[in-house]
């Protein structure tokens, strides 16, 4: 059970302009999230059982309140080398910092500060008890990310360009600590590092028949660097063993093709599709690779001595939400009613 607010607060001053052949852009960002959550959970107290009379759990209280500050100046300019080539470069530095003041009490008065089947439910919603931990950190990073483009019109109806650019993920604190133990707060109070990205594209963007028709594609290669992952650390900054949180674990890298177009056969009737090929790997992972082992229970024919479930990151396994093949078509019709306001059917395969 957990109870969240969350307030954002931002501004993006800009400065634009025009000099002979060159088109700039510049800009100071500022932004801050204040987020506070309170968390009742029902850790596991003994080893998993299906015996009501010996299910214990270790309830416990959790307040965290987590600040995001950031600020950021970037710059873009792009310059038209000839009527049909423009060359495009940016830079952003981007200084976020975070802060974590997190509290975790028990929710049982006295030791062995456990519950059982019979009374969790009054305890897990019973008043905060003695406090177990807390964790008071603050830690800022300073990133550069820049971008470089290459546009080339190879007749006013066919673009072909070429990108390079970096970007990164922000870096922050685990607010999932609530293991009422020094590895619990250990896990709140270690940072994670910002999740680096570059990305190279090269692509052609088309149309024809007066804009009713456009098809585009493109191909890329994106590498990651210290992607952020949730297992176990084998070696925290903090010197004190292994602990399971969210840290940079890794790097990966997707290649990959996407096609997109649309089609307006007449006024009213438009059509769209998109698909995309994506090999997508974790090509390198620091942490303590992992396997849970499944009993027969009951036993059966197939798996007459259990089997083992790789449930944790591994060299090689494939990034999550990147389906090896995806593709949309999508039809949308403006139906020529003649009735007051308008009138649209929808419909779209995924």
């Amino acid at each position: 059970m957990a109870n969240y607010s969350d307030s954002t607060y931002q501004e993006d001053l800009q400065l634009s302009g025009h000099y002979d052949a060159v088109d700039f852009t510049a800009g100071l960002y500022l932004y801050r999230e204040e987020w506070f959550t309170n968390r009742r959970a029902n850790t596991a107290a003994a080893p998993a059982t299906s015996v009501p009379t010996a299910i214990r759990y270790r309830p416990v209280y959790t307040l965290i309140q987590q600040n995001t500050d950031n600020a950021a100046l970037y710059g873009r300019a792009a310059v038209h080398l000839t009527p049909t080539l423009t060359l495009t470069g940016g830079l952003r530095y981007n200084w976020e910092r975070h802060s974590q003041d997190n509290q975790l009490y028990n929710l049982m008065a006295t030791a062995p500060f456990q519950s059982t089947a019979a009374n969790f439910i009054a305890v897990l919603n019973g008043a905060p008890q003695a406090l177990v931990w807390s964790a008071n950190e603050r830690q800022g990073w300073t990133t550069w990310a820049p971008r470089a483009s290459l546009d080339y019109q190879v007749t006013p109806a066919i673009l072909a360009y070429a990108t390079y650019s970096q970007g990164t993920k922000s870096a922050g604190y685990d607010y999932r600590a609530q293991a009422p133990s020094e590895a619990g707060r250990r896990q709140a109070s270690t940072p994670y590092d910002p999740e680096r990205v570059t990305n190279y594209e090269i692509g052609l963007k088309t149309k024809a028949l007066n804009g009713r028709l456009r098809f585009n594609v493109s191909a890329f290669t994106i590498d990651f660097d210290d992607i952020q992952i949730t297992a176990t650390d084998p070696s925290p900054p903090d010197g004190g063993g292994p602990i399971s949180r969210r840290f940079n674990a890794g790097k990966g890298r997707t290649r990959g093709v996407e096609v997109e177009g649309s089609a307006t056969p007449f006024a009213g009737l438009q059509l769209d599709f998109n698909a995309s090929y994506l090999k997508a790997q974790l090509s390198g992972f620091t942490g303590t690779p992992a396997t849970t082992v499944f009993g027969p229970n009951p036993v059966n024919p197939f798996f007459p001595n259990g089997f083992t479930l790789n449930n944790a990151p591994f060299d090689g396994a494939r990034l999550p939400n990147s389906p090896k093949w995806q593709a949309r078509f999508a039809v949308t019709w403006q139906v020529p009613l003649p009735t007051p306001g308008t009138w649209t059917l929808n419909g779209d395969v995924n």
